[in-house]
């Protein structure tokens, strides 16, 4: 039984739709709308944020844009998966946008540096769902924005830089046509699975 304060659209997972069933929701993540072809970017939505990537993904389409849309609802779970799998669902080359209503801290150390975020790092508004994410922009035009930012832009991990502390990484950033943009440097913070319910 799953229940919402908010009225949410209830995604159509009927044969032919492009939307895959919710089988493999136990995995923490899936694929939950595959991409016209090899995907160039993938945007991922953790919980009732879901239907914004998949309309910002139609929107790429539309452009010309290959776009996945991944639903993470539990990241301990999806951690737990192998290595495969986990790659097979979020390519480590392919730029990510992570929507979500709660904390846009944290996902590039989840997801590399080519991630983004559209989300509220904030509390204390309160309103109607709709209201609240027209004002503070999340939306699918913000989620297809940020994606069209990201698309084309490469990180190369240089290993051989060091930055201002051993945690931190730093990757060399180009454009599409190969043209450096700069240095970039994330801290990686440690990374700890919360256990499983023992039941």
């Amino acid at each position: 039984l799953v229940l919402s304060r908010q009225d949410l659209p209830v995604l159509d997972r009927s044969e032919g739709t492009g939307l895959a069933g919710a089988e493999n929701v136990a995995k923490g993540g899936y694929v939950l709308k595959e991409a016209s072809a090899e995907p160039k970017v993938v945007l991922v939505g953790t919980g009732s944020e879901l239907q914004l990537a998949v309309a910002a993904a139609e929107k790429l389409e539309a452009d010309g844009v290959p776009a996945r849309v991944v639903s993470l609802p539990c990241v301990e779970w999806f951690a737990a998966q192998d290595d495969a799998y986990r790659a097979e669902v979020l390519p480590a080359g392919v730029p990510k946008v992570v929507v979500e209503a709660g904390v846009t801290v944290g996902w590039k150390d989840l997801l590399g540096a080519n991630t983004d975020a559209v989300g509220i790092d904030h509390y204390g508004a309160s309103a109607a769902a709709g209201v609240l994410y027209k004002e503070f922009g999340i939306t699918a035009d913000a989620v297809y924005a940020a994606a069209h930012d990201l698309y084309g832009i490469t990180f190369t991990r240089r290993a051989d830089l060091v930055g201002h502390t051993p945690e931190a990484e730093v990757y060399e950033v180009h454009n599409a046509d190969g043209s450096p943009v700069g240095l970039f440097v994330i801290h990686v913070f440690v990374r700890r699975s919360l256990p499983r319910n023992p039941e």
